[in-house]
C-alpha cells in the first residue's frame, strides 16, 4: 500500500468523529435500551457512544474475521454467548468500521433471530464496497484505517511482511511513534 493508502486517527479524533456519530443517532431521536460492541475494534466506540447516548447497558460479542492485516477468514466466527437477552428490545450495534459488512450482517440476524425488537448500526467509518446498510457512521473511505488501539499490532505485522514502509511515513511525526517501536522491538 502506499502512503495515501492509510489514515491514521489518532484517540483525539475517534472522540470527536464518535461525537459525530452520536449526534446523528440523537438528531434521529431514536432509543435504545442496549449498546452492543463488536470486539475487539468497537470497544472504544462503544464506551464512547453509551456514554454520549446514555446507554448504560452496554454488552460485547467477540468477533474473529481479520487474521492479519488485510487478511480475513471465510466468514466471521461471532461468539454471542455473552450477549444476554435481548427479546423486545431496541439494540445498538457499534463497530470501528464497516468494511465488507459481513461481521455487522451476521451480528445484526444473530440479535434480530433472538427476538430483538429493533437493531440498528453505528460505525464511526465506512468503506464504499460495504455489503451491509449502516445506519449511522461519521467518515466514508477506501483507505486502510489503522485505529489507535491497533496501531503496535499492525505496525508489528507489516514489519513481519516487509510493508512496513507506507505505514511509517503516516506516523513517523507522531508523539508516540517511539514508545510504539519500543514495546514492538522489546519483545524480539
Amino acid at each position: 500500500m502506499a502512503t495515501n493508502d492509510y489514515e491514521v486517527p489518532t484517540f483525539e479524533d475517534i472522540f470527536y468523529i464518535s461525537l459525530e456519530v452520536a449526534k446523528k443517532i440523537l438528531r434521529e431521536r431514536v432509543r435504545f435500551d442496549c449498546i452492543v460492541g463488536i470486539s475487539r475494534g468497537g470497544l472504544i466506540p462503544t464506551r464512547l457512544l453509551s456514554d454520549f447516548l446514555t446507554i448504560k447497558d452496554i454488552r460485547i460479542i467477540r468477533s474473529i474475521y481479520y487474521t492479519g492485516t488485510g487478511e480475513t477468514l471465510d466468514r466471521p466466527l461471532i461468539d454471542i454467548s455473552t450477549l444476554g437477552e435481548v427479546n423486545g428490545l431496541k439494540v445498538l450495534i457499534v463497530d470501528d468500521v464497516a468494511d465488507t459488512g459481513n461481521t455487522l450482517m451476521e451480528v445484526k440476524n444473530k440479535i434480530l433471530d433472538m427476538g430483538a425488537r429493533q437493531v440498528l448500526i453505528a460505525t464511526l467509518y465506512v468503506k464504499p464496497w460495504r455489503k451491509v446498510e449502516i445506519d449511522f457512521y461519521a467518515r466514508e473511505t477506501d483507505k486502510w484505517i489503522v485505529f489507535p488501539w491497533e496501531i503496535k499490532e499492525v505496525m508489528e505485522d507489516l514489519i513481519n511482511k516487509g510493508k512496513i514502509g507506507p505505514l511509517l511515513k503516516k506516523v513517523m511525526g507522531r508523539r508516540d511513534f517511539n514508545e510504539i517501536m519500543g514495546i514492538i522491538y522489546d519483545k524480539r
